[in-house]
């Protein structure tokens, strides 16, 4: 994915200029990172067809965060999750994972 440069405005002062480009430059690694997590998760198996429940540790070792941010993300109703009858714990759909991220990169991207 070819994306353009961060368009930054003119301004004289030395600081905010630098302070604008460490912005632009930190914006342009996340976006990077986003779009490979997404590969990431994309390039797991679905030739089945099924969709698959992921504990909170898969999840968050596909997503490359710890386990206390993805129950943040859980509690604040930001990524959907699931109460399996007989498991412990909550499950946290592979396909909606992807649908997360996917969704997730577009926004830090608009």
């Amino acid at each position: 994915m070819n994306r353009s440069p961060i368009p930054m405005p003119t301004h004289t002062d030395p600081a905010v200029l630098r302070l604008m480009e460490r912005q632009a430059g930190a914006l342009e690694r996340l976006a990077a990172a986003m779009e490979l997590l997404t590969d990431r998760l994309a390039a797991q198996n679905f030739a089945d067809g099924e969709d698959r429940l992921l504990t909170v540790n898969e999840a968050a070792e596909i997503v490359g965060r710890s386990r206390e941010t993805i129950y943040q993300l859980i509690n604040r109703g930001m990524l959907p999750a699931h109460r399996v009858e007989g498991l412990r714990g909550v499950r946290i759909s592979r396909r909606q994972l992807a649908e997360w991220l996917s969704a997730t990169s577009l926004a830090q991207e608009g």
